[in-house]
């Protein structure tokens, strides 16, 4: 069974918002990043600028913790001053080394031009409709359905 150690659920609104959260582990791990249909079909889950750091940062949103999951309204973008790494991705050239969806998804994670779809309206990387991203389409999935995509 997964460890969660970061979540939100409800209506986040139309715009981006920036999540960290310190995973400490000695031994090997995978991420995970998942969707799941609610009791609404309505809305998508989107995701994009994956950063993965060897320092330790402060959970953003602070409501984000799994445990107590509660809409926020929080939009930051955070400075980016580190080069990339290997699992870091923007989705600009494709999926990236190191990501994919999961085998028994019900639906999956689908790279998509921010022009394409209703929302988000930009791309976080470019701030542009030209640029991409991966989004989850929960209207393709019905009540607990869900996406995975992982490391």
């Amino acid at each position: 069974q997964p460890l969660w150690v970061w979540g939100l659920q409800g209506n986040q609104g139309n715009k981006w918002l920036n999540g960290q959260v310190t995973v400490t582990s000695s031994s090997y791990y995978r991420i995970r990043i998942e969707g799941i249909v609610g009791n609404s079909f309505q809305g998508d889950a989107a995701i994009d600028d994956l950063r993965i750091f060897e320092n330790p940062c402060v959970l953003t949103p602070p409501d984000a913790d799994p445990f107590n999951v509660v809409p926020t309204t929080t939009s930051t973008k955070p400075t980016i001053t580190n080069p990339p790494g290997p699992y870091d991705c923007t989705f600009e050239t494709g999926i990236c080394n190191g990501w994919e969806n999961m085998a028994n998804n019900r639906f999956n994670w689908t790279r998509v031009q921010a022009s394409t779809v209703a929302a988000p309206e930009i791309d976080h990387t470019t701030n542009t409709v030209q640029g991409y991203f991966m989004q989850a389409d929960l209207s393709k999935g019905r009540a607990n359905d869900y996406a995975r995509l992982k490391s």
